[in-house]
């Protein structure tokens, strides 16, 4: 036999599959759900399992007693349903049997942060209309599966939904829905050893970002909470059952009441706060180390003390920007947490102020409690933000030492080929000023040897006395008019190549000079 559900629950829900266009509440204009029903359907194969043996959807609903949870994982929609209470199947008007548990987490997850979530587009509209959940969620959640470009640190936010006057759209008595309720999306990033995702890599220690998107929701008169925890892993489940199950404080596991049931998500509140900052310190140390090894000799580098300087390279200045963006990321992330976790304290300390509030005056104190720990989350946070602001300032001047010596190496590569081609330069000029000097008298030496003149016949004198040819011989007159020819010769091609050179050089000092001229005229 099926609870009787209003109609307008009814209609929402059975027309699941078009969430979120069919929420009973609307929070905003219907071109906004449209929107976020085409940004759904866009990465739907890159989000959700299209694989039936992958999907895997744990459940963790507190028992009628009170006193334990229940366990079970979602395998297909058929048992989602069944969970749910939904026998639409066998019975068209049973689309719920039973009321929502006082409290209940349900845990999306992936292997790793580039996976496709282990649940089903159909299980995920399910879930998220059955429990009428806020459209907001989907910015959160939109940023896991796969992606070509990996960006997650970069997006963060906060967002409620705060109806404490009864709504009528929203209240099913049947399931323990009195229609006061808040709800709120966000995310938060974490530091995470890569085998903490479940798979071990060896080598170096190796380190990234992780993100969580959360829901909660919480009845003000009913004292019903909802918790809807999407990430890689499953991490944050383990915490949630140490902080829920036997071994837990008994005053983070009671849900009697409305006031308890509003302590008790305060813990799951700081458990996930302390999920998102106890590892950054650890996180810019592995950074800090990283940055040491990498930029060490740079601060110690013997360069141009006659020592043996590092060889720096191209490698060395895309190494120093990587991890001068890491560095950058990480102290983004970290704000975004920072003013994730601002956001969360003033909507709490808002609605401790809301005179709608119905538990505004018996939990004061603890919220009053929950407060000052956001505010320690925040401010360690600050610090850590701090520390991240220095180390990348100090990687930038790093990096612009690498560049320094890096363009110094070039500089000494080319002062070291100036200084070859001066000598190639000094050995051209000597062999130049030899062969200029050799050039008229070999060319009159030439010129002599031609017919055109002649000092000696074939029998050495001209008259047919003196040695033969094969006998040496020494003319005077012939070596005088070499010497006629030569010097002089010589003297003037001497003075042409001076004259030529002081024209060219008076040119080009007249080149160089014009725009000086030219500017002071101007």
């Amino acid at each position: 036999m099926g609870l009787q559900l209003p109609a307008t629950f009814a209609s929402s829900y059975g027309d699941y599959i078009s969430y979120p266009e069919n929420l009973s509440h609307k929070s905003t204009y219907a071109g906004g759900l449209r929107s976020y029903k085409l940004q759904l359907d866009a990465v739907q194969s890159k989000l959700f399992s299209t694989k039936d043996v992958n999907i895997n959807v744990p459940f963790r609903d507190l028992q009628q007693s009170g006193n334990a949870f229940d366990k079970q994982k979602m395998r297909d929609d058929d048992e989602l349903k069944e969970w749910l209470g939904d026998r639409s199947a066998v019975d068209p008007n049973a689309l719920a049997t039973k009321r929502d548990p006082q409290c209940r987490f349900i845990f999306i997850y992936s292997r790793h942060s580039q996976a496709q979530l282990n649940i089903s587009r159909e299980m995920f509209a399910r879930i998220l209309s059955y429990h009428q959940v806020m459209p907001s969620y989907l910015d959160f959640v939109s940023v896991f599966g796969i992606h070509n470009h990996f960006r997650e640190p970069r997006f963060s936010g906060f967002r409620d939904q705060t109806l404490l006057t009864k709504n009528p759209k929203l209240e099913v008595e049947s399931l323990g829905r009195s229609g006061r309720q808040f709800q709120l999306c966000w995310n938060l990033k974490a530091p995470s050893r890569w085998s903490e995702e479940g798979t071990l890599h060896p080598g170096p220690e190796k380190w990234s970002l992780r993100q969580g998107a959360f829901h909660h929701q919480f009845d003000v008169e009913k004292g019903t909470t909802l918790w809807i925890i999407t990430k890689p892993g499953l991490d944050i489940k383990d915490r949630v059952q140490d902080v829920t199950g036997k071994t837990g404080n008994d005053e983070d596991r009671k849900f009697t009441t409305p006031e308890q049931c509003m302590k008790s998500s305060f813990a799951i509140h700081l458990l996930i706060g302390h999920w998102a900052t106890e590892k950054w310190r650890q996180y810019f140390q592995w950074l800090e180390d990283k940055i040491e090894d990498e930029t060490f000799l740079l601060v110690y580098d013997a360069r141009g003390s006659g020592g043996n300087s590092q060889i720096y390279s191209s490698s060395n200045l895309q190494k120093a920007q990587e991890l001068e963006e890491q560095t950058s990321e990480a102290t983004m992330a970290l704000q975004g947490n920072a003013d994730v976790l601002i956001s969360l304290k003033n909507f709490y300390k808002a609605l401790s102020e809301n005179n709608d509030f119905p538990l505004k005056t018996i939990c004061s104190s603890d919220i009053g409690m929950f407060l000052r720990q956001i505010d320690s989350f925040i401010y360690d946070s600050n610090m850590q933000i701090a520390r991240g602001k220095l180390l990348a300032q100090i990687v930038a001047a790093r990096k612009t030492i690498i560049l320094q010596h890096f363009q110094s190496q070039t500089t000494e590569k080319m002062e070291g080929l100036t200084i070859s081609m001066q000598r190639d330069s000094t050995t051209l000029r000597i062999i130049g000023t030899m062969t200029f000097l050799y050039l008229p008298g070999t060319f009159v030496s030439t010129f002599f040897s031609t017919d055109v003149i002649k000092y000696q016949t074939q029998n050495g004198n001209g008259d047919g006395s003196g040695p033969t040819p094969h006998d040496g011989s020494y003319s005077a007159l012939a070596m005088n008019r070499w010497l006629q020819v030569s010097l002089p010769l010589t003297f003037l091609t001497f003075v042409g190549a001076v004259l030529w050179f002081w024209i060219v050089n008076r040119r080009n000092l007249k080149l160089q000079l014009l725009p000086i001229i030219q500017s002071k005229l101007q």
